[in-house]
C-alpha cells in the first residue's frame, strides 16, 4: 500500500500505550504501588505472559512505576490496569488525544479507537472482563492509534501536559491554534523519569537510543496485528515495532515517533 499515509493511519500501539496507564496511575495516586512480575500473571483463570518469558527469563521481580516503564513489564501493567479500571485508562487516553482525530490539515486522518467497560457497546462486547482491561493497558485488544497520536502524547508528556493541535509546516511556522492544558508537570514527572531510565538505564529496553549528542527519553513497543491479504484465506500476523521519544530531556524541543510495520 505505497499510497497509504501511515502517519495518520491507525495500528495496534503495543507497549508505547503503557504510558497512558502510567499517567493514569499518577493521576489516581497509584504511582507508589509495587507489583511483582514472575513471567506471567493469571487473570480470569488464564495466564497472561510478560515478554521476558520469550527471552527465557523468569520475570522482572518487584517493580515500581518507573522500573515498569524502563523494562516495559507486561505483568506490572496488567495488575496496575486492573486496579485502575478500564474507565480511568479510557479517560486518560481521551485527555492525551486518543479516540479522536488530532485535527491536522491532512485528508482522511484516522481517529483510532480506545474502548472501556462504559464504552464497550460500540464494539458489541457483551461483558467486560479483567482480561479486556489487561489487554488495553498494554496497547493490545480494543485499542488502535496513529503514529501522529503517539507523537502528540509524547509531546504532551514532555511539555508538562499541553496537547497541541498539530500542523503541517512548510517554511515559516504557522500560527498555532489554542492549546489546552490537561495535566500537570507534577503528574507527568514520574512518567518522564521512567522514559529517561528506559534509554539510559542498564536494563532499559530503549538503551540503544542513547546518544552522545542529545539526551533522549522514550518508550519502546512491539505490537501484534492481524492483516488480511487479497487472495489468501487466512490473515497473517504482523509484528509492529514502535519507538516514541522526546528530547532534550531537561528542556524538550522535539517529539518523535517511529513505527516500523
Amino acid at each position: 500500500s505505497p499510497l497509504l499515509n501511515r502517519a495518520i493511519s491507525t495500528y495496534t500501539p503495543g507497549s508505547v500505550f503503557k504510558l497512558v496507564g502510567a499517567v493514569a496511575a499518577v493521576k489516581s495516586g497509584l504511582e507508589n504501588n509495587h507489583y511483582r512480575c514472575e513471567g506471567s500473571f493469571e487473570i480470569d483463570k488464564r495466564n497472561f505472559s510478560c515478554w521476558v518469558r520469550a527471552k527465557g527469563m523468569n520475570g522482572h521481580g518487584d517493580l515500581d512505576l518507573q522500573g515498569a516503564i524502563k523494562t516495559s513489564c507486561n505483568c506490572y501493567f496488567y495488575q496496575l490496569g486492573i486496579d485502575l479500571g478500564s474507565d480511568k485508562i479510557y479517560d486518560t487516553a481521551k485527555l492525551l488525544g486518543f479516540d479522536g482525530a488530532t485535527g491536522i490539515e491532512l485528508p482522511e486522518e484516522s481517529t483510532g479507537l480506545v474502548v472501556s467497560d462504559s464504552h464497550r457497546h460500540s464494539m458489541d462486547i457483551q461483558e467486560w472482563t479483567n482480561g479486556h482491561t489487561a489487554n488495553i493497558v498494554i496497547g493490545q485488544g480494543e485499542v488502535t492509534a496513529s503514529p501522529l497520536q503517539i507523537a502528540s502524547m509524547s509531546a504532551a508528556i514532555a511539555n508538562g501536559g499541553t496537547v497541541w493541535l498539530p500542523h503541517m509546516v512548510k517554511g515559516a511556522p504557522m500560527e498555532r491554534a489554542e492549546s489546552h492544558g490537561v495535566l500537570t508537570k507534577e503528574i507527568l514527572d514520574p512518567v518522564r523519569k521512567g522514559m529517561w531510565e528506559l534509554v539510559h538505564g542498564a536494563v532499559g529496553t530503549g538503551k540503544r537510543a542513547k546518544s552522545e549528542i542529545i539526551e533522549i527519553a522514550g518508550k519502546t513497543g512491539t505490537a501484534q496485528q492481524w492483516r488480511h491479504i487479497s487472495g489468501k484465506s487466512q490473515p497473517v500476523q504482523d509484528n509492529i515495532a514502535w519507538f516514541t521519544a522526546f528530547a532534550p530531556y531537561a528542556a524538550p524541543r522535539f517529539a518523535i515517533t517511529v513505527m516500523v510495520q
